[in-house]
C-alpha cells in the first residue's frame, strides 16, 4: 500500500468544483431546458465529494449537449473519471497466492514512480528457464513432460513445457524454454536439472567435435596403421557428436589430424 492521502484530498477538491460549477449552471438549465432540469437535481442532490464520480445523466438535446461541452462540464468530467482510475494503483495486490522473496523499501520510505517494492513469488506453481542448444530445440514443443531434478539429491519432479522462446542468444546459440512445474520441496531460486528425452539410436558413439574432418571421417588406429573410416554423425550437442558406423573395438585418434598422417604407422596411447 502506497499513502494515497494527499492525491485522496486532491481528488475531493477537484469533485467539490465540478458540483459547484454545475450548481452555477443549474438556474440556466431550469429555464431554458426544464425537461432535463429534474434528472440534473437528482444528480445534484446525490453528489458526495467522497464517493467515485457517478455517471452523468444520457443529454438528448443537441443544445443542451453544446451548453454543458461550452460551460466545460465534459472536459472536468473526464478528467476526474482519469484522476479516479489512479486510485486503485496505489494498492498493489499480487495476482496470485504466494509470498514476499525481496523487500525494497520499509513502512514510511519516500518512493517515486518506477521504485522497485518488493518481488513477490508464487509458492504453488514455478516456472523454471532452462536453455537448450539450437540444434535441438526442434526435439521440443509446448505441452510436453520434462524430468527435472535437483542435484546431488534424489528429489525429482515432472515438469510441462510451458512456451519456447523465439530468440538465439549469439554468445551461447541456445534457446531459452520456460517450464511449469510445481510439488513439495520447490523453492524459488532452487537449480534444477532437466532431462529430455529423445529419439534413440542403435550402434552409435560420442566423439570429440575435433576427432571428425570435414568429410565425416575419422582416422582409426587399424593393425598399427593409421587409417581412415566414414560415419554417419546423428547427434550434435556442445562440444559431441554422436556418430554411427564404428564397430566395437575400433580405435579412434581423438586428436585433431591432418590427412597426410594415413598410412603412418601408430599405436594407441
Amino acid at each position: 500500500v502506497v499513502d494515497d492521502q494527499q492525491y485522496h484530498l486532491g481528488l475531493r477538491a477537484q469533485r467539490s468544483q465540478f458540483h459547484a460549477a454545475l450548481v452555477r449552471i443549474m438556474s440556466q438549465i431550469k429555464l431554458d431546458y426544464p425537461t432535463a432540469h429534474t434528472a440534473w437535481d437528482e444528480y445534484l442532490r446525490s453528489f458526495k465529494a467522497e464517493e467515485l464520480l457517478p455517471e452523468l445523466p444520457v443529454v438528448n438535446n443537441d443544445q443542451l449537449r453544446f451548453f454543458l461541452s461550452a460551460n466545460n462540464v465534459y472536459a472536468t468530467y473526464y478528467n476526474i473519471k482519469s484522476a479516479e482510475e489512479m486510485l486503485p494503483k496505489y494498492r498493489i495486490k499480487a495476482p496470485f497466492s504466494g509470498v514476499v522473496t525481496q523487500g525494497n523499501v520499509s513502512a514510511g520510505s519516500v518512493v517515486a514512480p518506477g521504485t522497485p517494492l518488493a518481488q513477490f513469488s508464487r509458492t504453488d506453481v514455478y516456472e523454471l528457464k532452462a536453455a537448450i542448444s539450437s540444434a535441438q530445440v526442434d526435439l521440443l514443443k509446448a505441452g510436453q513432460k520434462i524430468q527435472l531434478r535437483h542435484g546431488g539429491t534424489d528429489q525429482e519432479w515432472t515438469g510441462t513445457v510451458n512456451r519456447i522462446g523465439q530468440t538465439i542468444d549469439p554468445a551461447t546459440q541456445a534457446v531459452p524454454v520456460f517450464i511449469r512445474l510445481s510439488g513439495r520441496g520447490l523453492r524459488a531460486g532452487l537449480f534444477l536439472e532437466a532431462t529430455l528425452a529423445t529419439n534413440s539410436f542403435d550402434d552409435v558413439v560420442a566423439l570429440p567435435n575435433a576427432a571428425i574432418n570435414r568429410n565425416n571421417q575419422v582416422h582409426l588406429i587399424q593393425d598399427g596403421t593409421v587409417r581412415l573410416q566414414d560415419i554417419e554423425p546423428i547427434h550434435y550437442a556442445d562440444n559431441k557428436v554422436w556418430v554411427k558406423g564404428l564397430k566395437n573395438g575400433q580405435v579412434v585418434i581423438t586428436e585433431s589430424t591432418i590427412d597426410p598422417i594415413v598410412g603412418t604407422k601408430a599405436k594407441a596411447k
